[in-house]
């Protein structure tokens, strides 16, 4: 599926706490599960970044999402 050019995004972490940015209407997959950020773009790589632990962070659109 195409969604053109998507504005709203969130992020979700795994156990070992990575970071993912998904779209905002994403269901949500395991073992991911959803920090309570949304917004732009930026401000999904703004709270990745200022997160205590931001060693490992991924950019991620889950499967057929495009």
């Amino acid at each position: 599926m195409y969604r053109g050019p998507a504005q709203f995004f969130k992020v979700v972490t795994d156990a070992d706490e990575r970071y993912a940015v998904w779209f905002a209407d994403a269901p949500r997959q395991l073992p991911w599960r959803e920090t309570g950020c949304y917004g732009s773009l930026d401000e999904c790589w703004d709270y990745v970044e200022s997160s205590e632990s931001s060693d490992g962070f991924w950019f991620h659109f889950p499967l057929n999402s495009r």
